[in-house]
């Protein structure tokens, strides 16, 4: 049996170019309004599982959810003074301070706990001096970045809960559950506003 090899079929120099013009008339033009992205920190080593993450709206501060219950949030000032490159471990050092990188730099976090199991979602208000986290023991925290304390524990759901999400105006809040409901809140009531059911299996998330 004899086997046929079709020639290979090379592109034509006028298809090469094209496709680089093609290349580039696609690519994002660099500038004040369109800049690259770059990566300034790092969590690494969270052996406590870190869950999720948020960034305030005006960008000074950053909060981690994680399995063990615990919520830390970082003053992006004060990671700004520390030379070299940063990385947030998100874990407790013996000392009883917090450990942020391996060039010898301390940093401080403040550690919020409250919830009983893994944090699953954090989201700061529109001013950032509130901030939402919702868990597997089937709570809503509100905690206040000013006093760095609890102020409301939001009761309702019956399963965990996957997803909290902060209003535009900050007002209101919208969380979603393992129990196949998303649920209205507002930061003056401890009950929801409203109940949303119908949904088959649980709802994931919520986008305010």
């Amino acid at each position: 049996m004899h086997k046929l090899f079709a020639p290979r079929q090379s592109l034509r120099p006028t298809e090469v170019e094209h496709s680089i013009l093609e290349d580039l008339r696609n690519r994002v033009q660099l500038s004040s309004i369109a800049l690259p992205s770059v990566s300034f920190y790092t969590f690494i080593n969270t052996h406590n599982g870190l869950n999720c993450s948020s960034i305030s709206a005006d960008g000074s501060m950053v909060a981690g959810g994680f399995s063990d219950s615990s919520l830390k949030v970082w003053d992006m000032a004060k990671l700004g003074q520390q030379t070299g490159s940063s990385i947030l471990q998100g874990e407790d050092s013996a000392s009883g301070e917090h450990e942020l990188g391996p060039h010898d730099g301390r940093r401080s976090y403040t550690l919020f706990q409250g919830h009983s199991g893994p944090v699953y979602s954090a989201t700061f208000s529109p001013f950032g001096d509130f901030l939402l986290s919702s868990s597997s023991d089937s709570t809503i925290r509100l905690w206040s970045t000013k006093l760095n304390a609890n102020l409301v524990c939001y009761k309702g759901h019956n399963y965990p809960v996957w997803d909290v999400k902060f209003s535009p105006v900050g007002h209101y809040f919208a969380s979603s559950s393992h129990d196949r409901t998303a649920r209205i809140w507002s930061m003056d009531r401890i009950q929801p506003l409203r109940i949303m059911a119908g949904h088959l299996s649980d709802v994931d998330m919520f986008k305010a």
